[in-house]
C-alpha cells in the first residue's frame, strides 16, 4: 500500500518494502530525485520533513535552484472524478498521485 506524505507544500509517495523491511519514500513534488526511508511510517515522515527542511541548503551546495511546489486546482466533472477516484483506489494512490503519474 502506498502512503502520501505532505509537508510545507511538498508531497512524497511512500511504500513498504518487505525486502528492505522499511518504508521507502520519494518526493513527488519536485523533479529532483529525492529519496528517504524509515523503519516505521512515522520515522519515514520524520526523515521526509528533515530532508525538506534541508532541501534549500542541499540545492545551494549542488549549485541548483530548489523547486518550490505550487498547487493548481483542476475542476473535473463528478463522473470523471469518480472514475479517477476508483482507479486511484485500486492502485493504492490518491487522485492527485494518479493524475500526476498520468501526466
Amino acid at each position: 500500500m502506498n502512503h502520501t506524505l505532505r509537508y510545507n507544500n511538498y508531497a512524497a509517495s511512500v511504500r513498504y518494502s518487505p525486502e528492505d523491511e522499511c518504508y521507502i519514500g520519494k518526493v513527488v513534488s519536485t523533479n529532483h530525485t529525492t529519496l528517504f526511508d524509515g523503519k516505521t511510517i512515522d520515522e519515514a515522515y520524520l526523515r521526509f520533513k528533515e530532508m525538506m527542511d534541508d532541501y534549500p541548503n542541499l540545492c545551494a551546495k549542488l549549485g541548483i535552484e530548489p523547486e518550490i511546489p505550487s498547487t493548481v486546482t483542476i475542476e473535473l466533472p463528478s463522473d470523471l472524478y469518480s472514475i479517477a477516484a476508483q482507479k486511484a483506489n485500486l492502485k493504492g494512490l490518491s487522485v492527485q498521485e494518479l493524475l500526476t503519474q498520468a501526466l
